[in-house]
């Protein structure tokens, strides 16, 4: 924040400056532009450093379990008490909503090794589909009382689909604008593409049956006349399967924008120069 808008001749100002460090460690830096009417230096640009210590805090701050297959059982991850305090700090209980993410924390450790302080399972029977968890830690600490940590990760359940989320790139008009979604059972598993939908109306969709049961090809395509700038959406494929009744496609695309035409800017008027002193007009 900047302590006035405007600074006159040998005057100064001063820019006041908020590093929010999140969970970084060691030394940091950020850069800061500053822009000017000033013709001879338009921009400025400010340079803020600091060494971060840290006093408490857990590692790693994220932990992801990645793509899980349903009938199988991911091994467990561990966390670690970090920082200067560390060696000194007991966790007293932790805090987790989803009954499907088991948290264990032993201040002696796990496996023998005293840095894994905190477990984390994912336990059989965990819902198919995205999960986020975010995990809260209590310490004996006599500041940082609470400490966080999120969990999170993907059950593929019966079906596979490729790809998860499809990208038009650039729409040039003109062009046919085509992708397609590849629906797959896995193993023993058997299922139907009953329906397809879409939140963008431009969006046409033909469902193809490569082996009936097994897999499925979503053809989508969108109108050579789609007048917006933007394709953005939801695409959603309707399954027989229980547990993947409905599977969602991001969908997004933006129209090549070409050089503006003449009739549409905007002329200026070139404005007279004034005449340098002592020069003849």
């Amino acid at each position: 924040m900047a302590s006035a808008e405007q600074i006159p001749p040998g005057g100064e100002g001063k820019i006041d400056v908020t590093f929010k460090i999140g969970t970084r460690a060691g030394k940091q830096q950020k850069t800061i532009i500053v822009a000017t009417n000033d013709p001879a230096q338009k921009s400025v640009q400010l340079t803020v450093s600091a060494d971060v210590k840290v006093v408490l805090n857990l590692e790693p701050t994220r932990v992801n379990f990645g793509s899980i297959q349903k009938k199988a059982k991911p091994a467990p991850q561990y966390l670690s008490l970090t920082g200067s305090d560390a060696g000194k700090v007991k966790i007293t209980s932790i805090k987790s909503e989803n009954r499907s993410i088991k948290i264990e924390t032993n201040n002696k450790g796990f496996e023998g090794d005293q840095n894994k302080k905190v477990k984390v399972t994912v336990q059989p029977g965990i819902k198919v589909g995205k999960f986020r968890e975010q995990i809260s830690v209590n310490t004996d600490h006599e500041s940082l009382k609470e400490l966080s940590f999120y969990v999170y990760g993907e059950v593929i359940g019966n079906i596979e689909v490729t790809p998860k989320y499809l990208s038009f790139g650039t729409i040039e008009h003109g062009k046919p604008i085509e992708g397609k979604v590849s629906v797959k059972a896995l193993e023993d598993a058997k299922f139907k593409v009953v329906g397809v939908q879409s939140t963008i109306p431009e969006l046409k969709t033909e469902i193809e049956t490569v082996k009936k049961g097994k897999e499925y090809i979503v053809h989508v395509s969108v109108q050579e006349d789609f007048a917006g700038d933007v394709l953005k959406g939801n695409l959603t494929i309707q399954t027989d399967d229980k547990e993947e009744e409905k599977i969602e496609i991001r969908i997004y695309g933006r129209k090549k924008t070409g050089p503006a035409k003449t009739g549409d800017q905007t002329l200026v008027a070139p404005q007279p120069v004034p005449p340098i002193p002592g020069q003849n007009k």
